[in-house]
C-alpha cells in the first residue's frame, strides 16, 4: 500500500511515535535516552572486544619478532658452526693428504685457467703453499688460512679458499 494511503487511514505504524519495532521490544526507542540506553553495552562490548582484538594482535605480534630474532640467531650460529667445521675439516683433511705435497690443478680466481701446481698446507702456521717445482725446498708462494675468517666450499669437484682481505680465491681441481 502507498505511504499517503497508511497516514491517511491513521495507520498506527506510521502516525504513532511508537514504531512496531519499539512496541516489539517493549522499549521507548523514540527518545534519545531510549536509544543511549539499549545501544550503550552492546557498544562497550563491541569497544572491549576491539581492545582485546587490538592487545592479542600485538602480542601475537612481539611474540613473531621475538621468534625471527632468536631464529635469526640460531641461524648465524648455525652457519657460523658450519664454517668452522669445514675449515677444521678440510685443514685436516688436506693435511693428512698434502701435508708431504702433491700436485694438484690450482687457479686463483683472477686466473683464466688451472695450472699444475705442487701444493702443501703448512698445518702448524695454517698456510697453504704452491710451487711450480716438485719439492718444498724450491721457490714457492703462500696464502696465510686466517682461521674461522677463512672460508672453504667444496663445489663438485673443485674446492674454493676465500681469504678476507686478498684479491682473489684459490681454487683447486681435486
Amino acid at each position: 500500500m502507498e505511504l499517503y494511503k497508511l497516514i491517511e487511514n491513521k495507520d498506527p505504524s506510521q502516525t504513532s511515535d511508537m514504531t512496531d519495532m519499539t512496541i516489539i521490544l517493549g522499549r521507548e526507542l523514540t527518545l534519545p535516552s531510549g536509544i543511549a540506553a539499549s545501544v550503550a553495552k552492546p557498544l562497550k562490548d563491541i569497544h572491549e572486544a576491539f581492545l582485546k582484538a587490538e592487545a592479542e594482535k600485538k602480542e601475537a605480534e612481539r611474540v613473531a619478532k621475538e621468534e625471527a630474532a632468536k631464529k635469526k640467531k640460531a641461524d648465524e650460529e648455525a652457519q657460523k658452526i658450519a664454517k668452522k667445521a669445514a675449515y677444521d675439516a678440510f685443514m685436516k683433511c688436506t693435511s693428512v693428504s698434502i701435508t708431504g705435497g702433491s700436485f694438484q690443478y690450482k687457479k686463483l680466481s683472477t686466473e683464466s685457467s688451472y695450472k699444475k701446481r705442487f701444493v702443501w698446507i703448512d698445518y702448524n702456521t695454517k698456510t697453504f703453499y704452491w710451487s711450480k717445482t716438485e719439492g718444498k725446498e724450491g721457490a714457492s708462494k703462500s696464502r696465510v688460512l686466517s682461521g674461522n675468517s677463512t672460508t672453504v666450499e667444496v663445489i663438485g669437484d673443485m674446492v674454493s679458499i676465500k681469504t678476507p682481505g686478498e684479491k682473489s680465491n684459490i681454487d683447486l681441481q681435486v
